[in-house]
């Protein structure tokens, strides 16, 4: 959730701001580019929405940051009306689902993975197969933001279930959830003497 005392300055005036945890990642600048905009490697509201289309597609960014950086200052009365424009039709049998993310920062402040179905988890950069050690791993070697976090998300995200380990980057991987969850003790337990 966005805090308005972290409002940042170079938001215009009005019912819409990002805060300062905005990771960049673009995705409201891409929803609502009438609304928002880059500035100083963050977004930032740069126009308010000035009719109910613009407020319904800055809802829908509000909805989908994958950090939560997005707030207004009234209680917006119509959230559920944008919930409820979820998934976007993209393309054909494509769709934009929004904001099914869990936070697990540690590679990044705001990295996220999706759980489908607790079934499959795509990790982004968070966890994947080693073939060198046969164990789930993180990646210590490029975690840009804090180990000590990512072990903390590690052991989080280790009390879901799920059968497959999706990654961004590195190998896929795929059990039972039993096995998995054992994978998962096995990568904390690496985690933690590394």
């Amino acid at each position: 959730m966005a805090h308005l005392n972290q409002r940042r300055p170079e938001n215009i005036s009005g019912d819409f701001y990002v805060d300062n945890s905005c990771i960049d990642c673009d995705t409201c600048r891409w929803m609502a580019p009438e609304v928002f905009a880059s500035v100083g490697e963050q977004s930032a509201v740069y126009h308010q929405p000035a009719n109910e289309e613009e407020r319904l597609r800055s809802l829908q960014a509000l909805l989908s940051c994958p950090t939560a950086s997005i707030g207004t200052i009234e209680n917006p009365k119509d959230i559920k009306e944008a919930q409820e424009t979820f998934p976007i039709l993209v393309d054909e049998n494509v769709y934009h689902c929004g904001y099914h993310s869990e936070d697990v920062p540690g590679h990044t402040k705001g990295h996220t993975v999706l759980l489908y179905k607790n079934k499959y988890l795509f990790s982004g950069d968070h966890l994947a197969w080693s073939p060198e050690i046969n164990q789930l791993i993180a990646f210590r070697s490029v975690c840009w933001y804090s180990w000590t976090a990512q072990l903390k998300s590690m052991k989080k995200l280790a009390n879901y279930t799920f059968e497959w380990v999706l990654p961004g980057h590195g190998r896929r991987y795929r059990a039972d959830t039993e096995t998995v969850r054992q994978q998962m003790q096995n990568c904390i337990a690496w985690m933690e003497r590394n």
